[in-house]
């Protein structure tokens, strides 16, 4: 439904970050440390073409210069920031339930009190806010009295919360993804993926355990 100025756009965006998937399929490495700096690399490039792309075919008064974290520079990312807090909350909790320290991760960095699982597991829903955010930008929603510009930055005003909670609530709350042959909310989905991401790791540990008996035996 956009224009053909827009949708040009769109697809140059879309072409180029599916070149920069091919580059990350296209790398080889044992463990995933051996090629975990080459994959943020190229996530952090193929971030930048996606943002600047919602931006562009924003209306004009909406546009914002990338992607801007604490404090935001701008409504839009203040908006993708209060989203992305509320995502992190559901998130960790849906990792505890499923038994998953939300502290051992294997793609972002560990670090004392970083929670590096919930960074690696959390990258599929991120675009769960994005399009939250995007519908209420592209429909015209927000209005000054959403969010308060300070020396520090934008940050959301008690009206732009309440909008963002309402939205983004009733998105999570739709029975949108397929789930064993049934639709599922993505809230629940969330969770069901946390369960199932706990058991896979628990096979995989079991198979990585036998390997090394294995090998040890042969020795």
């Amino acid at each position: 439904r956009r224009d053909d100025q827009k949708g040009q756009l769109l697809q140059k965006a879309a072409d180029e970050i599916k070149k920069h998937r091919k580059q990350l399929l296209a790398l080889h490495g044992r463990r995933v440390r051996d090629i975990a700096e080459r994959l943020r690399g190229l996530e952090g490039i193929a971030a930048t073409v996606y943002f600047k792309a919602l931006s562009d075919v924003l209306q004009e008064n909406y546009r914002f210069a990338g992607r801007s974290q604490h404090p935001a520079a701008d409504p839009f990312n203040a908006f993708l920031n209060y989203g992305f807090a509320i995502l992190y909350s559901k998130t960790e909790a849906a990792l505890r339930l499923a038994g998953i320290h939300p502290q051992i991760g294997f793609l972002h960095r560990d670090d004392y009190k970083r929670k590096s699982m919930l960074y690696d597991f959390i990258e599929p829903f991120r675009v769960y806010v994005e399009k939250v955010v995007f519908q209420l930008f592209s429909k015209k929603m927000v209005g000054a009295n959403h969010t308060v510009a300070t020396a520090n930055g934008v940050h959301l005003g008690q009206e732009g919360i309440q909008l963002l909670v309402e939205r983004l609530n009733a998105f999570m709350d739709e029975k949108k993804e397929a789930w064993n042959e049934q639709n599922v909310s993505r809230d629940r989905f969330v969770k069901l993926s946390a369960v199932h991401t706990a058991k896979r790791f628990l096979e995989l540990g079991d198979a990585e355990t036998v390997e090394i008996l294995m090998d040890e035996f042969a020795n």
